[in-house]
């Protein structure tokens, strides 16, 4: 395996964001993990994809080996040749097992053509051939910054905080986050995947180690996070049932094939899965006994070495039935091990008849008598009475307004920035072609307040500038003034983010603008004929300068971190003309031209803050 990208560390962080759940027993080793990932996507990002997975596995308490794991993902990629489907749970339990890997992170990627990606990924135990932790995310695939995104809500849904192999060690920085730092505002879409703890007993069985303490197994999804305790007596037993033997001697007298034997050992398993209670046992599936065992089944001649292979695929106890003639007759004898130290442990009578039909017919009845004899020689001790529970203190997610919008996908920031603005157009035109706009150019600061989808804004500004006509060829004649003004902005605008999770989000905007002067003066530059806009002896006043513009534009922010982030916006706006503009028609023309609408352009840049 591949030396971890510098970045991972950081981003994997974002799996660990809770305190471990409280377990019976710690144990004594870190459970060994590899992780497998299948999907028509590159090969960089299948590697990608693995190193991430495997590194917040890492962190939550696991272990993991790199020659083991390429030895592994080697395995798996020559069984995948082989087969036309894809590998399921079983052949990759057989597989793991074969390496000493305890459990198996199994991610599929599967993309549509509108580059939606989903990435399904569950932890899978090789003991049991359970898989747990289920979780699956869909999410468009662009970047590279994506995908790491979709691979940190996928680490979120799965473990939902918690260490789940008793890691104790969390950055500081990460376990104060609340857990919804990585998925940020995907909660919405996506349910919690159902959370199992880890069976510290199944380690210890599959470790080899002579006593089990206790076996931890989750309660159900929608109860509280508890755990529960059983006694190793009482844990989920799983039993094998391999290949029907032909005995070497009679069998070959008696024409018996290896189809025969496989028709018996049908047989056999099904009713080993009618008679053993399903709460205690578990019965093993033919494609996982054959695919670990079929060719060494061939070569055993004694129950040794079907023990053996019994404990190689993982059961604790093996079924096997023996086929003879003896004259006319066949006789099946029926036997069940223990693989843990290999003593015989029940038995069925004989079973004989002159068909192998007729054979077939008496097992139901002949099994069942075994079955009742080995259940009952086999039942659990009565359970202890349970301790009392430990008082438990209820956390509530908070109440506040600010959660109750981020739970909704609407994240509230604030910021302050720069203003920069210019004014063209607008003025007067006569009705002979004669025309003198009114352009101007401003600056000021701004306060915002983002709402994911909305942003609500207030400017302030001042600036100048000289009126201009084409029909006056001299732009230094006094027969133009110069305007100073200054105003307040307030609006709303509507936005939508794209690529809402990834660093870079870019937004279209579009809203009302609401400028309202506070001051204006006309100069001429040989001093006659000044004024301020004051109201005085029939003069306009301040408030004349005031219009209402539809702008529409672009932004980009850009984060620095988890909660700042810098944005910039250009819009373009338009305004019909203000009263100013009218009176300057109406007065100063004898009502010969009317008043222009006006356009300008505004930048503004700033930082923001996230709540």
């Amino acid at each position: 395996m591949k030396r971890l990208p510098f970045f991972l560390p950081i981003a994997a962080l974002f799996s660990v964001m809770a305190a471990p759940p409280v377990l019976a027993q710690e144990p004594e080793s870190k459970p060994t993990v590899a992780v497998y990932v299948s999907g028509d996507i590159p090969d960089y990002q299948k590697e990608f994809i693995g190193t991430y997975l495997l590194y917040a596995l890492i962190n939550s308490g696991a272990d993991a080996n790199d020659e083991t794991s390429a030895a592994f993902l080697a395995a798996v990629g020559d069984s995948q040749s082989k087969r036309k489907k894809p590998l399921n749970d079983s052949l990759i339990c057989v597989l793991s097992r074969k390496f000493d890997i305890r459990y198996v992170c199994a991610a599929a990627v599967t993309q549509a053509p509108d580059s939606a990606v989903t990435l399904s990924a569950r932890i899978i135990s090789a003991k049991t051939g359970k898989s747990r932790y289920n979780s699956e995310i869909t999410l468009q695939l662009k970047t590279m910054e994506d995908l790491e995104q979709i691979c940190a809500m996928t680490v979120e849904r799965m473990f939902d905080g918690r260490n789940i192999f008793g890691g104790q060690t969390a950055p500081p920085e990460v376990a104060a986050q609340p857990a919804y730092a990585a998925a940020n505002a995907a909660a919405d879409s996506v349910a919690k995947a159902t959370a199992v703890a880890v069976e510290s007993a199944e380690t210890a069985a599959h470790r080899g180690t002579a006593a089990v303490s206790a076996e931890i197994v989750h309660a159900d999804a929608d109860a509280d996070d508890t755990v529960a305790v059983k006694p190793p007596s009482m844990r989920m037993k799983y039993v094998a049932v391999v290949e029907t033997e032909i005995d070497a001697q009679s069998g070959a007298s008696a024409e018996l094939t290896s189809a025969d034997a496989r028709l018996v050992t049908a047989e056999l398993r099904r009713e080993a899965v009618k008679n053993l209670p399903r709460g205690r046992y578990n019965v093993m599936t033919s494609e996982t006994v054959y695919a670990q065992g079929s060719a060494v089944l061939d070569k055993c001649a004694d129950e040794n070495c079907v023990i053996i292979l019994g404990s190689a695929i993982g059961a604790d106890f093996i079924v096997r039935g023996i086929i003879s003639k003896m004259q006319t007759k066949f006789t099946l004898t029926v036997e069940i091990y223990e693989t843990e130290d290999g003593n015989l442990v029940a038995s069925s009578d004989p079973i004989r008849s002159e068909s192998l039909e007729g054979m077939l017919e008496q097992t139901a009845v002949v099994c069942a008598e075994m079955y009742k004899s080995f259940v009952a020689a086999h039942a659990p001790p009565p359970e202890p009475a349970a301790p009392p529970p430990a008082p438990t203190v209820a956390v509530q997610e908070p109440d506040t307004p600010l959660w109750k919008l981020h739970k909704m996908g609407i994240d509230i920031s604030v910021g302050a920035g720069g203003v920069i603005s210019g004014g063209f157009g607008g003025g007067v035109e006569w009705n002979d072609g004669e025309r003198v706009t009114m352009p101007y150019t401003a600056s000021g600061v701004c306060l915002f307040l983002d709402a994911a989808y909305a942003e609500l804004f207030l400017v302030y500004q001042a600036g100048n500038g000289k009126w201009e006509s084409p029909n006056v060829p001299d732009p230094q004649r006094p027969d133009l003034p110069a305007m100073t003004r200054s105003c307040i902005n307030a609006g709303f605008f509507v936005k939508y983010p794209f690529n809402r999770y990834s660093r870079v989000k870019l937004f279209p905007l579009i809203g009302l603008d609401y400028e309202a002067s506070i001051s204006g003066q006309v100069k001429y530059e040989n001093g006659d004929n000044e004024y301020a806009l004051d109201g005085a002896n029939g003069r306009p006043n301040a408030n004349s300068l005031s219009s209402l513009w539809l702008k529409a534009g672009g932004g980009i922010d850009f984060a620095m971190g988890k909660t700042l982030y810098l944005r910039s916006e250009i819009l373009y706006g338009a305004r019909a003309a203000n009263a100013f503009e009218h009176y300057c028609a109406d007065k100063k023309t004898g009502g010969d031209a009317y008043a222009k609408f006006g356009q300008g352009v505004t930048f503004k840049a700033g930082v923001g803050i996230r709540l």
